[in-house]
């Protein structure tokens, strides 16, 4: 993502691209230390229709923020 980079904080650690917000060592799961918002997947593809054409289960749109600055880090549908 082009709003992660990589930092010396005691050992490589992903941070915000912009503010430099220490998002953990890269070893973790980065996204756990964002701020996440979900919301129904039609929020992020409104024109796809009723996603239980396809799926089974309900997927979801996570994007996860900078807790720092609340820069957009990741988009996902799961």
């Amino acid at each position: 993502s082009a709003a992660l980079e990589i930092r010396d904080a005691g050992g490589p650690h992903w941070c915000c691209a912009r503010c430099a917000g220490d998002l953990g060592p890269i070893a973790e799961n980065y996204k756990l230390r964002c701020v996440a918002a979900e919301q129904p997947v039609g929020h992020a593809v409104p024109n796809a229709g009723d996603p239980r054409r396809f799926v089974e289960a309900d997927p979801v749109f996570r994007q996860f923020f900078c807790p720092g600055c609340g820069t957009l880090i990741e988009n996902e549908v799961v």
